[in-house]
Parts: structure tokens; sequence; C-alpha cells
């Protein structure tokens, strides 16, 4: 009985030692990255105030969400920390690296450090998240002249709510800036539109439009002409929206084009293909040339729609080369099995005259005795003005 008595005495104050110990001892959180940029790796840091035991050699854990997911045991991934990973800094300090960050990473974290735990909640603060827009995210519509700016941008999503400054020559046009910010989810989305012309011609021409986003700042615009002698021809950007459906629909004929003459040709196309093992390397020019110019204007076509979808270069160069290789591919592929590719460009511009000439003199025999009847009663005329 005395000895049991004893280990409870003992048992007792052990206890009080440890929690006298560890109650000294903390553990602190907070975010690293300063901002925590969307898309990017962000880090966060959890310090630890007490023995001088490296933290390295002490149990630690970091868990995620209301129950406390586990992430890492004493530095051992679980499954659900594919896009975590923890880095001890020195003997006080452990961090927990989140690569590519995301909206679906703003939860509650704990770490753990023997019997003391910090919770840090990621919640969207302006002050200390930021999500930057990349280039796709960013549609724009811009037109500047030594008269005339037309202004226009579309950038979604973006946190925290931008600030926007826009310069035409010195002057600021932030007077006339229409701004439309609406809340779409965690972010927002951001529309500015501005129209102005001057009442002078001026020269040289800069315009200048930027936003604060949280602490970085980021260029929508940057244009600048000093050569004067071009002053009266006006500068476009980017194409206008009537500009736009134009190259979309003589893309889409393009690119129409070149399928309905695949599948016109199909029968040829497939005759072609069974004798090219008889011909020579030589003697297959012409079918190579016309899967080239055909792959290659269905790439052009596909190209010249994604400069329209992107507003940052106009497609005018994509689409020349498309309408060029459309051409091509249209003369090869009537003729695929053709050798000579002289041969196959005089036979479909030959096949082209006569559907040509069936569409224009659809009533050729009435047509031709109309001519018949002419030329006759021409000679007729004459042969009376001999006699006379």
């Amino acid at each position: 009985m005395n000895v049991e008595y004893f280990l409870l005495i003992i048992f007792t104050h052990f206890t009080i030692i440890l929690k006298e110990i560890y109650s000294e001892e903390t553990v602190l959180c907070d975010v690293k990255s300063n901002p925590a940029v969307f898309g990017k790796d962000v880090s966060i840091s959890c310090k630890y105030n007490g023995s001088s035991t490296c933290i390295e050699n002490r149990t630690r854990t970091w868990t995620k969400g209301h129950n406390k997911d586990f992430l890492f045991m004493d530095g051992y991934p679980t499954a659900i920390a594919e896009r975590y990973e923890e880095n001890v800094i020195s003997c006080s300090e452990v961090e927990l690296k989140i690569t590519n960050f995301s909206s679906d990473d703003l939860n509650n974290y704990h770490c753990s450090i023997d019997f003391q735990e910090c919770e840090l909640p990621l919640n969207l603060n302006p002050n200390k998240f930021e999500y930057h827009p990349n280039v796709d995210e960013i549609k724009k519509d811009i037109t500047v002249s030594n008269e005339y700016f037309f202004f226009f941008v579309d950038v979604s999503p973006v946190y925290p709510r931008p600030t926007c400054t826009v310069f035409y020559g010195n002057k600021q046009m932030n007077d006339i800036l229409k701004e439309n910010i609406s809340k779409i989810g965690h972010f927002y989305q951001t529309k500015l539109n501005l129209e102005f012309k001057a009442s002078v011609k001026i020269c040289p021409i800069t315009a200048n439009a930027t936003c604060n986003i949280g602490q970085t700042e980021i260029s929508l615009l940057k244009f600048e002409l000093k050569n004067c002698s071009d002053i009266e021809e006006q500068v476009s950007l980017t194409l206008n929206s009537t500009e736009k459906t134009i190259f979309c629909i003589l893309t889409g004929i393009c690119l129409a084009l070149v399928l309905w003459s695949m599948c016109r040709n199909r029968t040829l196309i497939l005759k072609t293909y069974k004798e090219l093992s008889n011909r020579k390397v030589w003697d297959s020019r012409r079918p190579l040339l016309a899967v080239l110019a055909t792959f290659g204007s269905m790439s052009c076509d596909i190209l010249t729609f994604t400069k329209i979808v992107e507003d940052n270069q106009t497609p005018i160069i994509c689409f020349g080369l498309a309408l060029l290789l459309t051409f091509a591919s249209l003369v090869l592929v009537s003729n695929t099995n053709t050798i000579s590719i002289r041969e196959g460009f005089k036979k479909a511009c030959q096949r082209f005259i006569e559907k040509f000439e069936k569409c224009i003199f659809s009533n050729g025999p009435r047509q031709q005795n109309t001519v018949a009847y002419s030329t006759a009663n021409i000679a007729d005329d004459i042969v009376r003005e001999q006699s006379a």
C-alpha cells in the first residue's frame, strides 16, 4: 500500500514537472510568402520556442481542415499531400510549402510540435493574397491614333480589386474611364471602357494603362509612336468586333473548302495511297505536297481562330498563309494521282475552266445558234456591200 502511494506521488510530481516544462514552450504559425500569389508557391512557417532540442528530432505533424486531415507526420507525407512539401529551415523553424497555390488551398492549417500546436486559417485577405491574371485571362480591344483613343479591357479573374490608371499622351483619362467590377466566386472581374477623341492632333503618340493588384503593378498597354510622317495613318493594335467576324467567316470558309475537297476526292485519295508503294520516292512528291498543304492549311486556320480569341496579335499573317495553303491544297488534292506537279496544276486549271464555262454558258446550244445566226447576218451584209 505504501509502495502504490509512493508511486502515485512520483507520477503526480512528474506530470506537474512536464506541464511546467511545456508550458514555457510555444508554437507560432504565419504565412511566410508576402504576398501569397495564386498559381505560385506559398509557404507557411511554423516556429517553435522551447528547449534547445532541434525541431527535426521532435514529434511534429501538419494537418489541414476542421477534420485535421494529416499532411505530414515527422516529415513523411500522406496520400493527400501531393502538392505539399515540408522543409526544416532551422532547429526552431519548419515550413510547409504549397506548390501552385489555388483557391482549394484556402483552409485551416495546424502545426503540432510535441504537445504544442498552432492554427493558421488561410482566408482571403486583400493585404496578403493576390491573383495575377495571365495573358489568356486579359481580353483587349485597343485602337490608338493621333486624335482618337479607344480602350476596352476585360480582366478575369483578379484579386484584390485592381486600381487602374490610363494615360493618353500626358493626359490622365481616369475621369472618363468607365469601370465595372463584379465578384465571381473568390475573385473579381474587371471591365474597363474608354473612348476619347482629341480636339487637335497629337504627335508623338503615347498611351499607357497600368493596374495595381495589391502590391503588384501590371501593364495592360504601353504604346508609343514617334514617327510623325505616318501620323495620318491610324494604328490599330487589335481587330475590332466587325473585323473579327469577317476573319472568322473567311477562315471558316477556307477550312470548309479543304474538308469538302477531301470528302469529294476521297476515292481518288485512297486509290493514290494504294499506288504509292509502286512509285519511286521522287514520283510521290505530288501526293506528299498535297498532304503537307492540306494539314498546313488546317493548322493555319486553327491558329487564326486562336489569334482572334487571344486578342493579343492580329491574325492577318496567319490567315494569308491559310488562304495560300488552301488554294494549294485544292489544286493538289484534286489530282493526287498525277506524278508531275506542272501537269497536275494544268489539269486542275482546265477542270476549273470547264466547270466555269458550264456555269456561265448553261444554255450552250441556243447561244451557239444565236452566235451562228449573227455571224451569217454579218456575212450577208458584207456580200451586199461588195455587190453594191
